[in-house]
């Protein structure tokens, strides 16, 4: 997904909502640097980024 900046989003091969779109994976959350654009950029508000440790 081109809105992430260390290239972790992909659509998911498995998983669907209801109306049977593709739901959003992280492909390697440890390369997440937290910048939140996934949050931002979600239509639906269902992205929530937090914070570890």
């Amino acid at each position: 997904m081109s809105q992430c900046p260390v290239k972790i989003l992909e659509l998911s091969k498995e998983r669907f909502n209801q109306s049977g779109y593709a739901l959003v994976d992280v492909s390697d959350i440890n390369r997440c640097i937290g910048c939140t654009f996934c949050a931002i950029i979600c239509p639906d508000s269902v992205i929530k980024v937090i914070k570890n440790g």
